[in-house]
Parts: C-alpha cells; sequence; structure tokens
C-alpha cells in the first residue's frame, strides 16, 4: 500500500518602489511523506509459531515473507516511508532605466530529507528453483536459493542551495531585444545529519572506526568532510540571449515575411549547474558498521536460516 501526503505553506510581499522599480519577497515551505509497500494484513502470528527457530525478530512479527521467482507470499518484507521537508526564501527586484530592464535576486533552499528503510527486519527467504528447477518445488523441500535480514536506523540526509543573479534585457530597438545575466550558486553535496554514512579513500585508515578495512572512512576522519563530497564555490552560470522581429519595422522584410509582427527569430546560451540527487545516500542504507544487512551467501535452509 502506497500513501502520500503533501503540503504547502507561503508567504508573499510584492512591493513598488515608484513607477520604475518592484520587488517580490517569499517564503515557502512545502512538507511530505510518502510510504510505499506497507504491509497491510499478514501481522501477527509469531516467527516461532511458523516453525522458524533460527530468526532473531527485529520488529513486528507476521508471516514470514518467501520471495519466488514472479511472485511473493507473506508481509512485505522491504517498504519505506520518506518524510521530507523544504524550506525556501527567494527575494526579486527589477528596475526600468531607459531601455534597460534590469532584474537581480537571490534564493536561498534548505532540503531535510528522512529515510526509514524496513529492510527485511524478520528476515525473508528466495526461491529461483536452483535445487530441483522449479522454484516453488524448493519451497517444498524447504531449500531457499538465500536468505536476507536487515536492521537499519533511518537516515537524516540534508541539502543546502543559494544562488545570486543579475540581468539585464536591453530593447536595443523596437524589433531587437538582447538579454544578459550571470548567476552564481553553490549546492552542497546531501550529507548525513549524524554523520552516518561513508565513503572509500584507498589508503585511508579510519579513525572514528579503526577497526574499519582500510579505505573504509566516514565523516570526521582526517580530510573527510560531512558532505563526503567537496562543496563547489565557483559555479559561475552566464546567460545571453537575443529576440529579433525582423518585419516588425516594415520594408523589404516585412513586404517578403507578411505582416508587422508575425515572425520572431530568438536565440540563447546559458550556463546550468545542479547537485547529485539524494537517492546516491540512500544506497548507503545497511553498510556496516552503522547499519546491519545481512545476506547469507551460502545454501541455507527453512530450518536454520543463519549459521
Amino acid at each position: 500500500m502506497a500513501e502520500t501526503h503533501i503540503g504547502n505553506a507561503g508567504f508573499s510581499v510584492t512591493k513598488s518602489f515608484g513607477p520604475s522599480s518592484i520587488n517580490e519577497f517569499r517564503l515557502n515551505y512545502v512538507p511530505s511523506s510518502y510510504t510505499a509497500g506497507q504491509p497491510v494484513g499478514g501481522l501477527g502470528p509469531s516467527l516461532s509459531s511458523q516453525g522458524f527457530t533460527g530468526i532473531v525478530p527485529g520488529g513486528p512479527e507476521g508471516v514470514e515473507p518467501v520471495v519466488f521467482n514472479s511472485f511473493s507470499i507473506g508481509i512485505n518484507a522491504y517498504y519505506n516511508r520518506h518524510v521530507n521537508n523544504t524550506y525556501r526564501i527567494l527575494d526579486n527586484s527589477s528596475k526600468v532605466v531607459g531601455t534597460h530592464t534590469l532584474k537581480f535576486g537571490a534564493n536561498y533552499k534548505y532540503d531535510q530529507v528522512t529515510d526509514f528503510e524496513f529492510g527485511a527486519k524478520n528476515g525473508t527467504f528466495s526461491f529461483d528453483g536452483s535445487e530441483t528447477g522449479i522454484d516453488f518445488a524448493d519451497f517444498l523441500l524447504g531449500a531457499p536459493v538465500d536468505y536476507e535480514q536487515g536492521a537499519q536506523i533511518p537516515m537524516y540526509t540534508r541539502g543546502r542551495y543559494f544562488g545570486v543573479y543579475a540581468q539585464d534585457t536591453w530593447r536595443h530597438r523596437s524589433n531587437l531585444t538582447f538579454t544578459y545575466g550571470l548567476r552564481w550558486e553553490f549546492a552542497t553535496p546531501w550529507w548525513e545529519a549524524h554523520n552516518q554514512i561513508e565513503t572509500l579513500v584507498p589508503g585511508l585508515q579510519s579513525k572514528v572506526f579503526p577497526g574499519a578495512p582500510t579505505g573504509w572512512v566516514f565523516p570526521i576522519d582526517p580530510g573527510i568532510p560531512p558532505t563526503l563530497a567537496p562543496t563547489r564555490y565557483n559555479d559561475f552560470a552566464p546567460r545571453v540571449g537575443l529576440a529579433y522581429s525582423p518585419n516588425a519595422s516594415g520594408g523589404f522584410w516585412g513586404r517578403l515575411l507578411g505582416n508587422p509582427g508575425e515572425t520572431s527569430i530568438r536565440a540563447g546560451f546559458g550556463v546550468y549547474f545542479t547537485a547529485f540527487e539524494d537517492i546516491t545516500s540512500f544506497n548507503e542504507v545497511g553498510d556496516a558498521p552503522l547499519r546491519i544487512l545481512l545476506g547469507q551467501p551460502r545454501a541455507v535452509a527453512l530450518c536454520q536460516p543463519v549459521y
């Protein structure tokens, strides 16, 4: 079962300063939550009542998940819930000076994403026919191809963005307009509020977790920022464009192309930057030593999943 809730709250003030200047200020807050695959029914029966003696429950017990090649039974072992909050502050100003329309402004955004992963807390068995050639026959024999169980804690990822810009729209002639501007911005790579993410740096030994394999390092380790990747502060994004109406003033082009204003030629160029998606952080859910996700790599049996 999937369930989504989205809200939106905003505050805006627009004020003019004489006949040629105007300013817009906005505050915005967008909360949302999304739950996918939450079990409906099947909860209550204990694992021991189903004959499982080697599983330590990690959550509310229910019908044990069993996965076949093309279908599954039992409660959904892998469901998740995302809770997002986005805060934004925006200010834009414009002023007309002769044939120029000047615009400038700033934009700040802060994102909070909390990911609750429920990764087979009570375990899950998979059958693919490795033993008999038929997945369901393997199930009847109690010969799964693997067993997985996880105990993840929530991941609290955060991201920050800031940008400022200035732009001029110059009406050079009645039928020719130039637009040019520059934007400076930075977007931090996502970080985890409790530093519960990790990365690989060959040859570096972790000081946060001294027992970690060489190269397996964490935020606060020497040279490792909370964002893992460095934040870029030299992202300058120029924009240029033009709009030309060759027949707006009549003459040869007017007679050739038709009535004034019917034809418009536009061109533009810009440089744009963006940040990595937060989904890259979710790939680390279950990684040791911050979380535990057990995958049994060898033959297991329904009567003894972990040994």
